[in-house]
């Protein structure tokens, strides 16, 4: 990555201090906004809070903005996540363990798009598995939970009515 950048000695560490202070200012600020706007019990504050608080404080077109803000941030994490694969293609294809073309470069930005065209069919063919995502997500929450709170084992999705997990063996419990 460092070979991408001009000067990464300098780019970097700025980058990551300018990051880390957006981060920390885009999550205090509304996080101090909701405390003091709304009174709830500690228990209330689950995954999901700021969406309900923001609909308590402003109405429903605020909790719409925040859902969608969250699939956005969801969806470029996910993106981020599957345009390091294709580098990770034309490392492959740099050490020979793939044939050449997998290092095919794009003129304008210097990017691998032969393995972004890779990644894209793989993730297409991915999801022929699971093509309905609420089906996926009432999977995941079934076998995801324990049944006591703690989160242990989220791994898992519903397929044609059968739940398939990796935790089935732990928590047999759990898939019903």
């Amino acid at each position: 990555m460092a070979g991408e950048v001009k000067n990464p000695k300098k780019t970097f560490p700025a980058g990551l201090f300018y990051a880390v202070i957006l981060t920390c200012v885009s999550y205090i600020i509304p996080l101090v906004a909701v405390t003091g706007a709304v009174v709830v019990e500690q228990h209330e504050w689950d995954s999901g809070f700021m969406a309900v608080a923001a609909e308590m404080i402003a109405g429903k077109w605020l909790k719409i903005w925040i859902d969608v803000g969250a699939v956005l941030s969801a969806v470029g994490l996910f993106e981020a996540l599957l345009s390091s694969c294709a580098f990770q293609i034309v490392g492959m294809a740099d050490l020979a363990f793939l044939p050449e073309f997998f290092q095919l470069r794009s003129r304008w930005f210097d990017t691998p798009w032969f393995g972004d065209v890779v990644r894209v069919c793989f993730v297409f063919m991915a999801s022929e598995e699971v093509s309905d995502v609420e089906t996926a997500v009432q999977g995941a929450r079934k076998c995801g939970s324990t049944g006591d709170g703690s989160g242990v084992g989220i791994s898992g999705v519903e397929v044609d009515g059968v739940c398939k997990c990796f935790c089935d063996s732990l928590y047999p419990e759990s898939v019903t």
